[in-house]
């Protein structure tokens, strides 16, 4: 009786209703030649089937997320990470896209990172919007995948057929899927506990390295299909495509995050995940410190490399400086301490001269006046305060001037 059962009513009962659409329902077809190239960016995360060691020797499972085109099937925008995914890695994929334009539409999961704040903020930006200009007519659509189907996302074919199914001819150590067959799982997990007892897993660069080189292969073949080389036909459709251009320090500002900060010692902290509280220093921050209330600037930062951050005006979005990484020294090595002090007294001889400069302006000079003359003293005590009054500006000037020439010399 259970054999006389149809199998899409068994899939139901079985599965529910996806079972049942991914048995009876034919696929949508989509002809990927009506988007123009970079009109349609596909996005998803991909966790490799292997097990690499990190710098610090620790065995993870690297993953990338990718943003290939819908034409030309050219994965434009790539970005490692080892562990999970999160709204950087969507980001900063997205950035490596952009070098060559930006895209109209932008089709992806529905998980946390790809509707965060951070990516509606950035998409925002892409279509124009900033502080005070706009750059295009259009937004940057972004479009999301209807959950737990992998058929709406051609990307993932794309992935078994770019990267996988070539990196299971490599013989790499490490292989870590799971089967559905318990005898094969059991053997795959054995392989894995052996390759890593007697140190066989690759480094995580040699296995980018040639994953890169999979990846290349894939651009320059032809699909059978579609007839098209992917990387001839992105090639040839980027440059006609009417898409909008932007330098790499642009993208940056565009990409990177941003957090509000107050300034204190001449510097801006900030806590970074993975990287902990990092806190960046510049002499040019010096001019805004003060007693009381504490000015707050705006930080651009890059989260994968804390070495320098970008301080904005609050008001203005215009850039104050760059600030440097100001670490933790090991107190026992001389040479850093020394090269910390010298730095501190730099700024405070930088600041004394700035003073001895406006203290020599602001000489009070003796006025002869008769105690009947109020009209003519107030004049003379106005010119005087006008005298001495301190241009903020010119003083800006000037730190930046001295802390240009400290960094040339």
């Amino acid at each position: 009786m259970v054999r006389q059962v149809p199998p899409a009513v068994r899939s139901v009962a079985t599965g529910g209703r996806r079972a049942l659409e991914a048995l009876v329902t034919p696929p949508v077809l989509r002809d990927f030649s009506a988007y123009h190239v970079h009109e349609m960016l596909v996005g998803d995360q991909h966790i490799f089937d292997y097990i690499v060691l990190d710098d610090d020797g620790n065995p993870v499972r690297p993953e990338i997320f990718a943003w290939g085109d819908f034409r030309s099937r050219y994965f434009s925008g790539l970005w490692p990470v080892l562990g999970p995914y999160d709204k950087w890695s969507v980001g900063f994929a997205l950035r490596e896209a952009c070098r060559w334009g930006i895209p109209k539409n932008l089709y992806n999961d529905n998980g946390k990172p790809e509707r965060s704040h951070y990516m509606a903020t950035l998409r925002q930006q892409l279509s124009g919007y900033t502080a005070f200009r706009r750059w295009g007519k259009d937004d940057v659509g972004q479009h999301f995948a209807r959950p737990r189907n992998a058929q709406a996302k051609p990307i993932e074919s794309w992935f078994f057929h770019a990267v996988e199914r070539p990196l299971m001819q490599k013989d790499i150590p490490g292989y870590a899927r799971r089967d559905g067959d318990e005898k094969t799982n059991d053997l795959i997990q054995e392989l894995l506990r052996d390759a890593t007892r007697k140190k066989k897993l690759w480094h995580f660069r040699d296995f980018f390295e040639v994953f890169l080189g999979v990846l290349d292969r894939w651009h320059r073949h032809r699909m059978s299909e579609a007839g098209i080389v992917p990387r001839e036909e992105f090639l040839a459709g980027i440059a006609e495509a009417p898409l909008v251009k932007l330098t790499d320090r642009t993208l940056d500002f565009l990409i990177f995050p941003s957090e509000s900060r107050l300034v204190r010692d001449s510097s801006v902290r900030l806590k970074l995940p993975g990287w902990g509280v990092c806190t960046w220093y510049a002499p040019e921050l010096s001019a805004l410190c003060a007693r009381g209330r504490r000015q707050r600037v705006e930080v651009k930062y890059n989260p994968y490399d804390p070495a320098s951050a970008y301080v904005l005006d609050k008001e203005s979005s215009e850039l104050i400086c760059i600030a440097e990484r100001w670490e933790k020294i090991d107190p026992k090595d001389g040479t850093a301490l020394g090269r910390k002090i010298r730095r501190q007294r730099q700024l405070i001889g930088w600041w004394m001269e700035i003073a001895a400069d406006l203290s020599s302006r602001a000489e009070a000079k003796p006025v002869k006046l008769s105690p009947y003359t109020a009209a003519a003293q107030a004049a003379a005590q106005k010119r005087l305060k006008e005298d001495v009054a301190i241009d903020r500006a010119a003083l800006q000037a000037r730190l930046i001037e001295l802390a240009q020439a400290a960094k040339e010399a």
